[in-house]
């Protein structure tokens, strides 16, 4: 497995969340992960990007969001930034029913993830997770 770091700099428009996505797949696959992790990164970093425009900006394009994906020594580490509105105290919690309408991409990502954690910082909204995985055999 080869180390890879990448920074993603987009703005908050749904349309360009597929062009990441596509550039993930191939940083996943140059780091010699397996199809099915890219996949999973993938689902993983889009909702996140998703629940970004939709919730902390509210569906307002043109603002910044950033997301850094390291592949290291058996890692896979996320982070995202914005500057949009904070996540809602006791959300998690909230959506404790996985057949609620609403939610269900934090259910995905912090399926994917072993660890997500969430923080206010003076940079902005940050979430962080966090994933191990294997070379592939593909």
């Amino acid at each position: 497995m080869l180390f890879t770091n990448k920074v993603y700099e987009l703005e908050s428009n749904a349309e360009q969340v597929d062009g990441v996505v596509s550039q993930i797949n191939s940083q996943v696959t140059e780091a010699g992960l397996s199809k099915d992790e890219g996949f999973l990164l993938s689902g993983c970093v889009a909702e996140l990007l998703n629940n970004i425009i939709e919730h902390a900006y509210e569906g307002k394009p043109g603002m910044p969001v950033r997301i850094t994906i390291n592949i290291s020594h058996g890692w896979i580490n996320v982070k995202s930034v914005d500057q949009g509105k904070p996540y809602p105290v006791g959300l998690r919690s909230r959506l404790s029913d996985e057949a609620a309408e609403d939610g269900r991409g934090i259910h995905i990502i912090d399926a994917w993830s072993e660890t997500h954690r969430y923080m206010q910082t003076k940079e902005g909204n940050k979430h962080t997770l966090r994933r191990r995985v294997e070379a592939s055999d593909d």
